[in-house]
């Protein structure tokens, strides 16, 4: 019965270990939940092995691995790079080692293997317990840094360093669970240190993480005043063609009169064309009531039409959709400066078409253009042809910077 009474317990706090596991996980990966099926699937498995891992893994190292291993297959529920993989494995890894040595330090339990709570039971439920609610008050003190599990996209460099510390952290303390002559002194000012490490790099990255967002936020900002300027400047030339063809239209009237006077048919045609033409009001290619994204695809497209490119759209979006302003110039910029840039290679044939629709949630946005058949792909991703990529290809960048934001997908 006893043994029973262990294997349903243990059971019991895998389950609780298994939800504050993928509330952590969550936490990284805000939104980017793959299938609700799979992720169900996934935590059940991670579950299950995570008891059969305390019952037969002993060893601190093998235990350690296998701990890695599991939390591994818990971020295939998610869509996401492997760096932020990386990054929440090893954190993930180094938060649950963290707490269970902060337990021994509270309760006086023996040095335990890390990640194993089955050793926890032998001591009654309530220290178990305690394991499950301080883990996840730590994931609530975590959840307090904003930045976190915003997408926002840093220097490798810095990644690196971030992904050391919970490393650094993991081993040692793995090092200190196999000394067994260390002294308690050390042993507490150890742990204290490593939290203190984490917090403060959590911190860190946080608040620089946060610098960087507002950078692009910045950037964003002064782009889309540059696209209001341009927007700006076309209305204003349009209106002061519009007010001296006005002052002038006594003049045109006399001219005309004269022309009629001499029958003269066909120059009579050609005049009054010419002055439809400045009189007609410039091109509104898209009228969502959204001013910044209307302004860039309206001054892009008109730029471009200017240049000889046959242009085209049909734009259908509601004026609030869940997507900022400053997202939506970003990429439809992007898009429309290479698409103008691929067109111009070419001397004949020379085509946009942008096509904006939302659709049960979601806004597709198709961009139809010709180009000089050259394309740069590696791994999977298109490159710029430019001949200066590291200066050129930030568009690319921006654009699914973006879409890894609100979890889409960019098919060429």
């Amino acid at each position: 019965m006893g043994i029973v009474l262990n294997i349903v317990l243990l059971l019991l706090i895998n389950i609780i270990n298994t939800y504050i596991a993928s509330l952590f996980l969550n936490f990284f990966f805000v939104g980017g939940i793959k299938k609700r099926r799979v992720s169900y699937v996934l935590c059940a498995e991670y579950c299950v092995l995570s008891c059969l891992k305390a019952f037969f893994v002993t060893a601190v190292i093998p235990d350690m691995l296998l701990s890695l291993l599991l939390i591994s297959m818990l971020t295939l529920c998610y869509k996401a790079r492997i760096a932020d993989r990386m990054l929440a494995v090893v954190s993930a890894a180094s938060f649950f080692l963290i707490c269970e040595i902060f337990i021994k330090a509270m309760t006086g339990i023996d040095r335990i293997t890390p990640h194993h709570l089955a050793d926890y039971i032998y001591y009654g439920t309530k220290t178990a317990l305690l394991a499950c609610i301080i883990q996840y008050s730590f994931v609530q003190v975590i959840s307090r840094f904003r930045n976190l599990h915003k997408k926002v996209k840093t220097p490798k460099g810095f990644l690196v360093i971030t992904i050391a510390v919970p490393i650094v952290s993991v081993c040692l303390e793995v090092l200190l669970l196999l000394q067994k002559d260390v002294s308690d002194v050390i042993y507490y000012v150890l742990l204290i240190c490593v939290i203190l490490l984490n917090f403060t790099a959590s911190y860190l990255y946080d608040f620089i993480a946060n610098l960087f967002r507002e950078k692009a936020r910045s950037a964003a900002a002064e782009q889309k005043s540059v696209y209001y300027r341009q927007e700006a400047e076309l209305m204003q030339r349009s209106s002061r063609e519009i007010q001296e063809l006005r002052h002038d239209m006594k003049n045109h009237l006399l001219a005309i009169s004269e022309l009629a006077r001499t029958q003269d048919n066909a120059q009579i045609t050609d005049y009054t064309d010419k002055l439809l033409d400045k009189m007609m009001p410039q091109t509104e290619y898209s009228r969502t009531g959204m001013i910044p994204v209307d302004s860039i695809i309206n001054y892009k497209l008109s730029q471009a039409e200017q240049a000889g490119i046959r242009v085209s759209s049909d734009i259908a979006v509601p004026e609030e959709i869940r997507i900022e302003a400053d997202d939506l110039v970003t990429v439809i910029g992007n898009l429309l400066d290479n698409a103008v840039e691929a067109v111009s290679k070419r001397k004949d044939d020379k085509y946009i078409s942008l096509s904006m629709k939302f659709q049960k949630g979601s806004l597709l946005i198709t961009l139809k253009n010709s180009f000089d058949g050259i394309l740069k792909m590696k791994n999977d991703r298109y490159l710029t042809t430019k001949n200066d990529p590291k200066q050129h290809g930030i568009g690319l960048q921006s654009i699914e910077t973006v879409i890894r934001k609100y979890n889409g997908e960019m098919i060429a």
